[in-house]
């Protein structure tokens, strides 16, 4: 589900991307609800497990956050990023 909602929230379209922005902020908004455990992490990707120990932490914290979507179904864990790509992610956590 939350593949989806950050691929919505991406959407070239407006009204989309408005739709599934608000839906990861339900998603933000049901995590901070105490009482309530809300729980995501990376093993939605198949290639989770190639990510390195010191780094699984911080790549939870980074794809709970919507900051890292991975591409093609995949979070390419081993690859380099670009400067499109951290530019990217940068700016989703400047606006989260």
């Amino acid at each position: 589900m939350l593949n989806e909602l950050k691929a919505i929230a991406d959407s070239q379209d407006l009204l989309k991307r408005n739709r599934g922005r608000r839906g990861l902020d339900i998603v933000k908004t049901l995590q901070k609800t105490e009482g309530l455990t809300v729980e995501i992490d990376n093993t939605d990707f198949p290639d989770a497990k190639d990510i390195s120990g010191y780094a699984l932490e911080a790549m939870n914290w980074a794809v709970a956050r919507g900051l890292i979507n991975g591409s093609d179904g995949k979070l390419l864990p081993q690859d380099t990023a670009t400067r499109a790509q951290i530019a990217v992610i940068l700016a989703r956590y400047l606006n989260a």
